[in-house]
């Protein structure tokens, strides 16, 4: 709603003052401030969901819940997200190419398709196209689900040192993640 308005007033504004450098300036300046917010707001809505599915809270201690099991685990949550975009591109890429070259495959293989057209990189292209749509939906899953694995883990790992969590309810296997004396003393589980 607030870009809404800001757009209206934006286009107010610049019919009101069509050469004016000054306002042209501060309407950039708050288009970007107004950009921002709503990455910052996107961001944290996206870990405050994740909060409210773990426990149960409302919005806005979900949002706060989040935001501190971050900021406490900066550097963890930050290789690991790192780790997270260089494998959402790496699979981005891999789909689009497979698309790619299934489509020139078949158009190029298949005899009517190869006497229909006259070059198959149209085609691909547009496949290419729709690869990468197919492409990001299915990696912002991958994403979110990453996301929120971090955090059960973080949050886990928060509860038990508190001793606000029940015994046995982790999965044995992460139990070496917890109990290793090397990755608890580098602050890091990677």
């Amino acid at each position: 709603m607030i870009k809404l308005m800001f757009e209206y007033y934006r286009k107010k504004i610049q019919k009101a003052s069509k050469n004016n450098k000054i306002v042209k300036c501060l309407l950039c300046c708050t288009g970007y401030c107004l950009s921002c917010l709503e990455r910052c707001v996107k961001y944290i809505t996206k870990n405050a969901y994740i909060q409210i599915a773990l426990t149960s809270k409302s919005f806005c201690p979900a949002a706060w819940n989040g935001f501190l099991l971050i900021v406490k685990n900066a550097i963890r949550y930050g290789v690991t997200h790192s780790m997270g975009c260089i494998f959402m591109f790496l699979g981005k890429l891999f789909i689009i190419c497979a698309t790619v070259c299934l489509c020139f495959l078949m158009l190029t293989q298949w005899e009517q398709p190869k006497k229909a057209i006259s070059t198959p990189y149209a085609p691909c292209f547009v496949a290419g196209v729709i690869g990468y749509c197919i492409a990001s939906v299915f990696m912002s899953v991958f994403s979110f689900a990453s996301d929120t694995i971090l955090q059960c883990f973080l949050l886990d790992e928060e509860l038990a040192a508190s001793g606000d969590r029940l015994p046995g309810n982790r999965p044995p296997i992460m139990n070496t993640f917890i109990k290793d004396p090397k990755l608890k003393k580098r602050g890091c589980c990677c």
